[in-house]
């Protein structure tokens, strides 16, 4: 309806009984809230379910400036709705659509200078109660306040302050103030910044307020938007997760379309998944499940826990094969199917404790379940500034236990683990146009060998180089040993590539080397590669290689000869 003069102050809307009862019910209408920032999604019995949102205070009006403006009457600004101008200091704000800029997002709010004013732009709003009369700042609570500010290419001084004010209590906080060399030109930076400490009394007249001073210089402008005031203490919402009306993905209902997930022992909801029509929960310590009952609400649905050891610190930290999922954690990586998760990383455990767990929120895991591989790309080493390393895990033979004596073993001959030297912020596999998933690594400029590049990981067997660059590749064998030390004599191997293979032998541990005179590789394996060895010693393994660009090698199997010791089969004395 539109009434087409700015004159009538009032109207009397009627409508009879049919329109009304044929007419929808709008009362849920209000118990809607704004989606805020989250950390993942996924989809859910005709739901989309978000966790990791960040906190914000719901029952402020208009703080994104999303919500429209006031036309100028009288008052030279546009004012966001819900906002009131100063009288004083109130000229120069307007919408940062009437400058012909972006927002951020949908609209955002401006302050231009006149180079004469030092005071620009001033809005406020109510920061005790909103029109219910219901609370908005509590007593004894710490807030904070974080904004997206951007500036134009005139605006050379002065600073932008939101902050908080009480003529009556004497309140004039700091709040957050960005200065016009801090802002970017044209690109939104976000700032947080401490808003109210806990004070024990709200007054009545307390505000939030919006402004610039420092005398800005004739059109020089600061942008505003996507402003967002929390609980200091409560920055993210971390056991809660957001579930959209069904069939509605952009409506989310703030009394009962939510999970809370164990609220009580305080870990965060870091990943979220879907198998068999079960909806899971998986936490920084702990593993949770729930399902849709048909009836109720989100907020009504059962939550069940199912381990209270197993979760992962990270949003990445969950990788999904064919039913199952594999789960990095503090303690290791565990294989979960539905039933008891099992652990499968125990035969690396020093590799695993050495992971800067302080970054474990960077840990990304993939699985690639064509080439039976799982990728885990981690911080490792206490110097590590990023994901520095990938171990991958071949699960061809399956996911059971190398080490035949744990009686606890899951279906397979033995899992493999390789630590990969690949440095990458982010890695995914992605569907191509011909079909097929291809493994792309991120290289990110948080780390020391940062090129900016996106590489693919190459699976048809005719790159043999890393960006140009040798791969130092290589296959080490277990020791082979007996009670007695013994005679090793020929070596026969049937490997192909092209290049050297470098041969490096082992004694004991991974100190003592020797270097073999290498074999020179043909692509057509015909024939087996032999070396006489001729060494007395307990214990001895070998390492196959390669590592110049270009060179390859595929070991497709060795034989080692060996005998007691002609000479002193037991030492008898230790030196």
């Amino acid at each position: 309806m539109v009434i087409n003069d700015n004159t009538t102050t009032q109207v009397t809307i009627d409508f009879n009984d049919t329109i009304l009862l044929e007419g929808i019910n709008a009362d849920a209408f209000f118990e809607l809230l704004e989606l805020g920032e989250c950390s993942g999604v996924t989809q859910y019995s005709s739901r989309l379910f978000w966790w990791g949102e960040r906190n914000k205070i719901d029952n402020f009006v208009n703080l994104a400036f999303d919500g429209g403006f006031t036309l100028p009457s009288g008052f030279p600004t546009d004012t966001p709705l819900g906002w009131a101008a100063d009288v004083t200091n109130g000229a120069g704000g307007r919408s940062v659509g009437d400058l012909g800029l972006q927002p951020y997002w949908g609209e955002g709010y401006s302050i231009t200078g006149d180079g004469a004013a030092a005071i620009r732009g001033m809005i406020t709003q109510s920061a005790a109660k909103d029109s219910f009369g219901t609370q908005r700042l509590l007593p004894n609570v710490a807030y904070s306040v974080r904004a997206r500010v951007a500036r134009n290419v005139v605006l050379a001084a002065g600073t932008l302050h939101i902050h908080i004010f009480s003529a009556s209590a004497g309140i004039n906080t700091t709040g957050l103030q960005v200065t016009a060399a801090q802002a970017a030109n044209l690109q939104y930076v976000e700032f947080i910044a401490a808003l109210l400490p806990a004070t024990t009394i709200i007054p009545d007249d307390l505000v939030i307020r919006v402004y610039a001073d420092g005398t800005p210089a004739l059109g020089g402008s600061f942008l505003i938007d996507c402003i967002e005031i929390f609980p200091t203490n409560q920055p993210i919402n971390t056991t809660l997760v957001r579930a959209s009306k069904v069939e509605g993905p952009e409506s989310y209902d703030g009394v009962s379309g939510f999970l809370d997930v164990a609220p009580s022992h305080g870990q965060a909801v870091r990943c979220s998944y879907v198998r068999r029509n079960n909806l899971y929960f998986v936490k920084e310590r702990s593993l949770y499940v729930s399902q849709d009952d048909g009836i109720n609400e989100p907020n009504q649905w059962q939550i069940q826990e199912v381990s209270a050891k197993v979760g992962t610190p990270s949003v990445r930290g969950v990788g999904y094969g064919d039913e199952w999922e594999l789960i990095a954690g503090l303690d290791g990586v565990y294989y979960f199917d539905g039933g008891e998760p099992q652990k499968v990383s125990q035969e690396i455990q020093p590799t695993w404790d050495s992971i800067n767990w302080s970054l474990g929120h960077l840990i990304d895991v993939k699985i690639d379940t064509k080439r039976k591989r799982a990728y885990i790309a981690v911080p490792l080493g206490a110097s590590a500034m990023a994901n520095n390393r990938v171990l991958t895990l071949d699960y061809t033979d399956g996911f059971g236990d190398p080490n035949p004596t744990n009686t606890v073993n899951i279906a397979g001959v033995g899992r493999k683990w390789s630590p990969w030297a690949v440095a990458c912020n982010s890695m995914n596999l992605i569907l191509r146009s011909d079909g097929t998933q291809q493994l792309w690594f991120g290289n990110g400029t948080g780390l020391a060998a940062a090129t900016g590049k996106i590489y693919q990981l190459d699976a048809t067997g005719t790159v043999f180089a890393d960006d140009g660059a040798a791969i130092n590749s290589y296959w080490q064998s277990g020791y082979f040993q007996d009670v007695g030390r013994l005679m090793f004599g020929p070596l026969v191997a049937n490997v192909v590539g092209a290049g050297a293979c470098n041969l490096i032998l082992r004694k004991g541990d991974q100190g003592w080397l020797t270097n073999l005179r290498s074999w020179r590789l043909s692509s057509l394996g015909f024939r087996n590669m032999e070396r006489m060895l001729n060494i007395e010693t307990e214990r001895l393994a070998l390492r196959f290689g390669t590592n110049v660009a270009g060179a390859h090698f595929s070991l497709q199997g060795a034989v080692l000869y060996a005998k007691a010791a002609t000479w002193a089969e037991l030492r008898g004395v230790n030196y």
